[in-house]
């Protein structure tokens, strides 16, 4: 994969970039009717002696709960509130994973606890051999924090589904290791992956053209810490992570919040978005000390985006995402189209 070059603070900003146009409506009503994500257990009714996946996070039991469509027993360890970086095993899940004849986490760094455990597939780093490299330039002000917090990712960036492209390669090894599990089921798997690569080319597709709609020079996607590296290398965007998403505003050194007050207020920044809500109060004092707002909407980092009733689908994650963004910057949110792809993606089965 191409370096991503150094974040860059500098760089002429348009200042007459329009006030964020609320993410509401009719898109959302569709993530939630047509792009509702995986649960937390394995489906009901399975029959006795099935083989049984326990997929980690939310991502990869989306892809995996897919591309099984009940022929096999798949379970979410981690739940929508658990932070894969700061994740510890409980005793009922090592039991879980203990009885599960296939263990699928991402690799990379993103759950630490499960990294060490025998016969682990860690699904990111087969599907992306040659990951993206993180290494920011000298004295970037993101880099002046404690990385004690838990978003420490080491040398490489475990967030590849953010590239629709990536996440296809991703469904491609689950649906392998899922095909040896069921050879019976490996064509119609096989199948599914076909089609999930599919939605997710329209996908990249249609973030090109929202991001099109913006005006130059973009500003720089500031949020709480870099799990954005694969979308911002993807589509040309420059990254600016402001702190870790989880630290207190104490975990940033005080020459580390004048550098990132002083870049914000140099530059264009429209908007500031968390991982959560509420933001973390380190990205809300940051807020308040620079005078740009945050969006209203958070950017789903490390996971499934929530609505309402639980987890979305990946799908419905990562439009959300692109039209929270492209939104926050002014742009416009081809919603019509999102739906669209909400739609495809849960008819894959």
């Amino acid at each position: 994969m191409v370096q991503l070059s150094g974040f860059r603070f500098d760089r002429p900003r348009n200042p007459n970039i329009p006030a964020l146009l609320l993410v509401c409506g009719g898109l959302w009503l569709s993530l939630q009717a047509c792009g509702q994500g995986p649960g937390g257990s394995a489906p009901a009714g399975q029959p006795p002696g099935q083989p049984q996946v326990v997929a980690a996070d939310g991502v990869l039991c989306d892809l995996t709960q897919r591309l099984a469509a009940g022929k096999l027993a798949v379970s979410c360890l981690l739940q929508p509130a658990d932070d894969p970086h700061d994740f510890r095993i409980r005793p009922d899940q090592k039991a879980q994973i203990t009885g599960a004849s296939l263990l699928l986490i991402s690799g990379f760094g993103l759950t630490p606890a499960l990294e060490p455990l025998p016969g682990a597939v860690a699904v990111s780093e087969q599907a992306v051999p040659q990951p993206l490299r993180l290494t920011p330039a000298d004295g970037h002000p993101a880099g002046d924090h404690d990385h004690g917090a838990g978003h420490d990712h080491g040398d490489f960036d475990p967030h590849v589904w953010h590239d629709p492209r990536q996440a296809a390669a991703m469904a491609v090894v689950i649906a392998s290791q899922l095909s040896r599990l069921d050879p019976p089921a490996a064509e119609a798997i096989q199948r599914r992956s076909r089609a999930m690569a599919e939605q997710l080319g329209r996908l990249d597709g249609w973030n090109r053209i929202q991001f099109s709609t913006l005006p130059r020079p973009w500003p720089p996607l500031a949020s709480s810490h870099r799990a954005f590296a694969s979308l911002a290398r993807t589509y040309g965007l420059e990254e600016m992570p402001l702190v870790d998403a989880t630290s207190s505003s104490d975990a940033l050194r005080p020459e580390g919040f004048r550098q990132v007050i002083e870049a914000l207020k140099a530059g264009s920044t429209p908007r500031l978005f968390a991982e959560q809500t509420p933001p973390a109060r380190a990205l809300q004092r940051i807020s308040e000390l620079s005078g740009v707002p945050i969006a209203p909407v958070p950017l789903a980092a490390d996971g499934l985006a929530m609505g309402p009733d639980g987890p979305l689908s990946l799908m419905a994650t990562l439009v959300r995402n692109t039209c929270t963004i492209v939104e926050g910057w002014g742009g416009r949110c081809d919603r019509k189209g999102g739906e669209s792809l909400i739609q495809a993606w849960a008819r894959i089965s």
